[in-house]
């Protein structure tokens, strides 16, 4: 267990447990887990994430292995604006999107969150065949959603979906 509080409010918590080997059966796993957020650096915002990591494995005879193993990722980020020097040198750390909303506005920081969710899978093998002769493969999956954020106001005429004017 490891947890640790720094600077912009950030708090993190990170657990790992290892099985050793289980009932005498070769086989030996973890499963870690750790949570981390933390405010932006530099305006609006927070970062938030969460992430599961866990491994089955078993070992036989003479190097050989066989295992499975998952990641889990859940991440939500801010974005920054980029600042020229004449923005840094008005508002330095302060130069971001808005903390608050008003109506119509697309520079509010929530508009441009980075949510981000990934899983993987593998099941490495390794077999030794012969003193010459090794055997590895690794069949894999992977799946991740989330998007690149932004915001933006259309106007209230003169708006198309492909060649057709949309009814306002």
């Amino acid at each position: 267990v490891n947890l640790s509080v720094g600077s912009y409010n950030q708090r993190r918590a990170f657990v790992r447990v290892d099985t050793g080997e289980i009932a005498k059966t070769g086989i030996k796993a973890f499963v870690s887990y750790s949570n981390n957020r933390a405010d932006a650096w530099r305006g609006a915002g927070f970062d938030k994430r969460q992430h599961v990591d866990a491994k089955l494995l078993t070992e036989w005879g003479d190097g050989n292995r066989a295992s499975i193993a998952f990641s889990y990722n859940d991440a939500n980020t801010s974005t920054y604006r980029s600042p020229t020097m004449a923005d840094w040198k008005d508002k330095g750390r302060g130069f971001n999107f808005n903390k608050e909303y008003t109506d119509g506005d697309t520079e509010y920081w929530r508009l441009y969150r980075g949510p981000f969710r990934n899983f993987y899978t593998a099941a490495p093998i390794h077999l030794k065949l012969s003193d010459t002769l090794d055997f590895d493969s690794s069949a894999y999956l992977q799946f991740g959603h989330g998007n690149s954020p932004y915001g933006t106001q259309l106007t209230t005429t003169g708006n198309f979906l492909g060649n057709e004017e949309i009814t306002q």
